[in-house]
């Protein structure tokens, strides 16, 4: 079986992690991922959190014979006895995203006192001794113990950290902290995770450290809270194509609002384009009133803006232009109906929004584009 999603879970999960370290960091430091460990938080001279994470999708991940477990501690006297590490001035962190049965691991992180750290040591030891030489995790633990000095030290600063099944749990819970507009916790939580994601990667192509300093971060924050208070209305949809399923389908049931469109002449590009304005404008509006971006009496109030426009340009056109054809004089309100751009509640929508609204209004048959248009729907049908 592939070991993909375990292996993207757990590069995800720093991710996460990372953010969370970003949200609690304080002026002057900063965090870093795949650096000194998995994450990690530099703040102040040499002062040090290093943190390796540990995540399954199913089980806890750090048993007491866990090769995860003893490999993170092998690792950690390592850095320190090349000097990648400064021991007094660390601390460990071990975080693993699903509980389990208490075991040594848990004994280790509670450990404070000299008699609580000698206890561990020796359970650790007698565990050592259980294990085969053939035991993927025996060559870790025997490189921890013939450093006993230091594992004791390291068991001083340990700390295990049980956290979320999915890692996003903890940012929510740190962003309902935080004085934010209402229902915008998830947009803010996909803002940062994105931004931290994309200077990590941009770092990493560029073979540098990924280390994110409180700075810059706190503006990428602050940018966002500022986004989420005017909050933008985000598309969430895509330009369909001609032959997407769902423009087949309205092009064969041949709807009113398509009528309208043939009834001034355009073509099937003109066709295709209002077909896809439509749907999209449909589903972005519904996710907006979902969302609380907008409610229902804005979406009223754009309507009824539109229908004003859309009267007054028919009588200047119908002024202006007596002497084309009809369909001519029916294209130009269409096109300029088509170009109008109008805010929702104060913010200016996505540019399918306007004619999508425009084509559901003459669906519905509360405007049309050519001039006589319900007597000559009324003969089709």
């Amino acid at each position: 079986m592939s070991q993909a999603p375990g292996q993207m879970h757990g590069y995800l999960l720093q991710l996460q992690r990372a953010v969370i370290y970003l949200l609690n960091a304080e002026p002057g430091s900063a965090v870093s991922v795949e650096v000194l460990g998995d994450v990690a938080v530099k703040a102040g001279e040499n002062a040090l959190i290093t943190e390796e994470d540990k995540s399954s999708l199913s089980s806890n991940p750090v048993t007491d014979r866990s090769t995860n477990l003893w490999k993170t501690f092998s690792n950690w006297i390592e850095a320190i006895l090349k000097g990648k590490l400064n021991l007094e001035k660390t601390r460990f962190i071990l975080y693993i995203n699903h509980a389990g049965t208490p075991g040594l691991v848990d004994k280790l992180s509670e450990s404070a006192s000299t008699d609580q750290i000698s206890s561990c040591l020796q359970a650790s030891e007698q565990l050592l001794l259980e294990l085969s030489e053939q035991h993927p995790t025996y060559i870790y633990l025997r490189k921890i113990l013939d450093h006993k000095n230091l594992y004791e030290e390291i068991i001083s600063r340990f700390e295990l950290v049980i956290g979320s099944k999915s890692g996003s749990d903890e940012i929510l819970a740190k962003l309902d902290q935080l004085i934010i507009p209402p229902n915008s916790a998830g947009f803010i939580h996909d803002e940062l995770l994105g931004w931290t994601t994309n200077a990590v990667m941009q770092a990493v192509s560029q073979k540098l450290p990924a280390i994110i300093s409180y700075e810059d971060f706190r503006k990428r924050l602050a940018h966002t809270l500022e986004r989420a208070r005017t909050r933008e209305l985000i598309d969430f949809t895509k330009e369909y194509l001609s032959n997407d399923d769902e423009v087949k389908t309205e092009i064969n049931t041949y709807p009113t609002y398509l009528q309208q469109i043939l009834l001034i002449q355009l073509g099937e590009e003109d066709q295709v384009k209002a077909v896809s304005d439509f749907l999209r404008s449909k589903v972005n509006i519904e996710k907006w009133i979902e969302d609380d971006l907008i409610d229902e009496r804005s979406a009223v109030e754009l309507e009824e803006a539109l229908k004003r426009f859309w009267t007054g340009t028919k009588k200047q056109v119908s002024i202006t232009n007596k002497l084309i054809s009809p369909e001519e004089r029916g294209q130009l309100v269409y096109f300029s109906c088509m170009e109008r751009n109008h805010a929702i509640a104060g913010r200016y929508p996505p540019s399918c929004t306007i004619p999508g609204v425009y084509h559901d209004l003459a669906n519905q048959n509360l405007l049309g584009w050519h001039e006589d248009w319900l007597t000559k729907l009324k003969k089709e049908q």
